[in-house]
């Protein structure tokens, strides 16, 4: 009967791994549809999960990149009935004067400004803030928090954002510094569910390691300690309504400060608000960063300075 005793052995580490497969097939089946596990695969270039909403998306070196200026460009995946999770990114900056961030619990997504519900926070470095706020075909900023080593372009920072019942709060830390800063909301009648996205203003953005998962309160606490909650948002308005009332900072455009740590982009790209005092007599050629907004009659492009 020796032989029946191998037969057995033999047969149970098989059976072990066909056990451990059906209880994974199992989980995944049940598993809640409303707690996200999503991690971006923009390293091997796919990214057939994502929409865009406007703007030129494209991979680069591991990351997505956005390469246009246009106002609240956004690329949106996940589920709509996701609840209550936690979305981070490294997010970099190609330009002055705009903003990049993260959008939670989106719905009704369309082109334009502010077009879709749900919630963004952004790094501004028109006056170097960390935003939060609520858009919904309209944008309610509710906080701007001073970010202590000021914003700068093509630098990674990392970005996370979590959405627990009606709080939303978020930490921007720069790697390098390892200076944090934190931004913290609460809604009454808030969006429970929705996707997640990227989303820039007026300036080119970089993100990668985007990733997604469930949270609790004790995830938010640990944010929400370290600063003031907004219950109330400053103003009503768009977004491009609130960035035009911003000084404007009249810098060029480039990886000019030596905490660089972003990809390198030589080209100067002068605002296109400062074209105006250019000379008629004497022509020279400039290279131009914005959005290609007519091209008929006359071409027109703009940015944030203005337009040509």
């Amino acid at each position: 009967m020796r032989w029946l005793g191998q037969i057995d052995r033999g047969f149970a580490a098989p059976l072990c791994f066909f056990l451990i497969a059906v209880f994974f097939v199992i989980a995944l089946l049940f598993r809640n549809p409303q707690e996200p596990h999503y991690r971006d695969s923009f390293g091997s270039g796919k990214t057939a999960e994502w929409h865009a909403y406007g703007g030129s998306w494209d991979s680069y070196g591991g990351a997505i990149r956005n390469n246009s200026d246009e106002r609240g460009a956004k690329l949106i995946t996940g589920s709509s009935q996701w609840s209550n999770y936690t979305v981070e990114a490294d997010v970099l900056l190609l330009g002055q004067n705009g903003d990049a961030g993260l959008i939670v619990r989106s719905s009704d997504e369309e082109e334009g400004v502010d077009a879709y519900s749900g919630y963004y926070v952004g790094l501004r470095d028109r006056n170097n803030t960390m935003v939060i706020g609520r858009a919904d075909h309209g944008w309610m900023e509710y906080q701007a928090v001073p970010v202590k080593d000021s914003i700068h372009p093509f630098h990674w920072y990392h970005l996370k954002v979590i959405a627990v019942g009606c709080e939303i709060a978020a930490s921007a830390l720069d790697p390098e510094s390892q200076q944090e800063t934190a931004v913290a909301m609460v809604e009454n009648d808030c969006a429970r569910k929705g996707r997640i996205g990227l989303r820039s203003y007026s300036s080119g953005g970089l993100w990668k390691n985007v990733r997604a998962n469930p949270a609790v309160s004790a995830d938010l606490a640990a944010i929400v300690e370290r600063t003031q909650v907004a219950d109330s948002p400053e103003r009503l308005q768009t977004e491009q309504g609130f960035n035009s009332l911003l000084p404007y900072s009249g810098k060029a455009v480039g990886p000019t400060d030596s905490s660089s740590n972003g990809p390198a982009m030589n080209i100067h790209t002068p605002p296109l608000g400062s074209l105006r005092f250019v000379s008629d007599i004497q022509a020279s050629p400039v290279t131009v960063r914005g959005s290609v907004v007519l091209t008929a009659p006359v071409l027109y492009i703009e940015d944030s300075s203005g337009g040509v």
